[in-house]
């Protein structure tokens, strides 16, 4: 997707003169933003899903905004990248992420459905794997 759009807008990237490092090809959008955006927004909706106490979701969900951030901010810095290919770079990466996310819960939710079992409410956790079912019990206790 990234080296679609950047074909398609074909922008030059800033003065190789002013740059800390350098670069090649086009430069919208950031492919390192995008990338950043997909892989740490990923970590951070598995945190999410997890049941952890929400002093600790928040926590890593501070750090991975702001790994994301710094992954931006340093592309301006090394003067390969515009501020609007980071944002671009980051909308795509949103697109894309939001994309695999609804794909991943439909997924989940389609197969509680096959299961015979009724739709959760929003934002419940659904298991992976199936409950199993109750079995008979057998003990003389049970028969007496």
């Amino acid at each position: 997707m990234n080296l679609a759009l950047k074909s398609l807008y074909a922008r030059a990237r800033p003065a190789a003169a002013s740059a800390i490092a350098a670069a090649t090809g086009y430069s919208f959008p950031s492919g390192h933003a995008m990338g950043s955006f997909i892989v740490f927004g990923s970590i951070a909706y598995i945190v999410m899903r997890q049941p952890y106490r929400w002093k600790w979701k928040s926590a890593w969900l501070a750090l991975l905004v702001t790994l994301i951030l710094l992954v931006g901010l340093s592309r301006i810095y090394l003067g390969v990248h515009w501020a609007s290919d980071i944002a671009a770079g980051y909308s795509a990466g949103a697109v894309w992420l939001a994309t695999a996310m609804v794909a991943y819960e439909s997924l989940l939710r389609l197969r509680q459905l096959r299961r015979g079992a009724p739709p959760a409410p929003p934002g419940a956790v659904i298991p992976d794997v199936p409950k199993a079912a109750p079995t008979a019990v057998t003990s003389q206790a049970a028969t007496r």
